[in-house]
């Protein structure tokens, strides 16, 4: 909230000190004018020019020296641990004495993904199992969640992702926040070489979100965890599962416009977004759009998705 209070005008500002009843000892005429007196026409407070620089990164939770420790002790598990869920397990473990957390879900979150490979706190197999038919939906209307997350080294609250999208937030409260009993969220995308190997589910029931702080200890032991993972699934079976995180349509069915439209409805973008970044109509865009699943067979967005990207 520092832009917003930094971004109030002069007078706001002036008026909460005069409430407070702070007197400027510069040298200046008081805040509080003896009766008789003009108050200055100058405002009291230093102004501070506006920002363009990226936000400051939060400092993580823990000291250096424990951060590091902790780092260790994450890839002693993946070195140690003989089963993928094992590690997956000891891992929530670990960083629920750090991120205290009342649901978690370590997994590929795929359909197409086996849910005995899931590491679990808080939830049931059969709580998971009930709305995974609609997981390559979820991964298409939240794919903003998971732009913001690879964008942000890797970790994204529910928050900050739905805040500016009122359809996004109340499908993702009615999808996974409310089955789940979710009342904050951070998803962590764990990425090895360019490919999405797994995702970190983190929740609070409480009304206390993760902090910035926490946020960013889970973003610095983000890579020692994703490398651990990795090396579990290739030697559960010889490969590393999961879709490339940049989701690329490589579909030789597809004419390369409308491999361009299927990546951008992958991440989640709106006929109108498509439409601004092409320099299209709204209307060209549905138009192109239905010619390409109709090519595929495709039903519905998500399902034009699942065949031209993720299958």
């Amino acid at each position: 909230m520092v832009r917003s209070y930094w971004g109030a005008s002069c007078e706001a500002r002036s008026g909460a000190a005069s409430r407070r009843g702070l007197r400027n000892t510069g040298g200046h005429a008081s805040l509080h004018p003896r009766r008789g007196q003009t108050a200055p026409a100058r405002c009291p407070f230093p102004k501070r020019a506006t920002s363009t620089s990226l936000p400051r990164v939060a400092q993580p939770a823990l000291d250096p020296d424990a951060l590091a420790q902790l780092t260790l002790e994450l890839c002693e598990l993946a070195r140690q641990r003989a089963d993928l869920v094992g590690y997956r397990a000891s891992v929530l473990e670990r960083l629920q004495s750090y991120l205290p957390m009342d649901v978690a879900v370590f997994h590929e979150l795929s359909p197409r993904v086996p849910l005995n490979r899931a590491a679990l706190r808080g939830v049931s197999l059969e709580t998971l199992e009930a709305g995974r038919a609609g997981w390559d939906e979820n991964a298409v209307l939240f794919g903003r969640l998971r732009e913001l997350a690879l964008q942000s080294a890797g970790v994204a609250s529910d928050r900050e992702a739905f805040a500016n999208d009122a359809r996004a937030r109340a499908a993702w409260r009615e999808r996974v926040s409310k089955p789940l009993g979710l009342s904050s969220a951070l998803l962590a995308h764990l990425v090895v070489n360019e490919r999405l190997v797994s995702v970190l589910l983190l929740g609070r029931r409480s009304a206390r979100g993760f902090s910035a702080r926490e946020q960013s200890t889970l973003t610095r032991l983000l890579p020692a965890i994703a490398v651990g993972d990795a090396l579990q699934q290739s030697l559960a079976q010889g490969s590393v599962a999961g879709p490339p995180t940049a989701l690329r349509c490589v579909d030789q069915r597809l004419t390369p416009r409308q491999r361009e439209l299927v990546e951008r409805v992958a991440l989640g973008h709106t006929n109108e977004e498509i439409a601004r970044a092409l320099g299209l109509s709204a209307n060209t865009v549905r138009n192109l759009l239905t010619e390409t699943r109709q090519r595929l067979g495709a039903a519905n967005r998500a399902e034009l998705v699942r065949l031209a990207v993720l299958r």
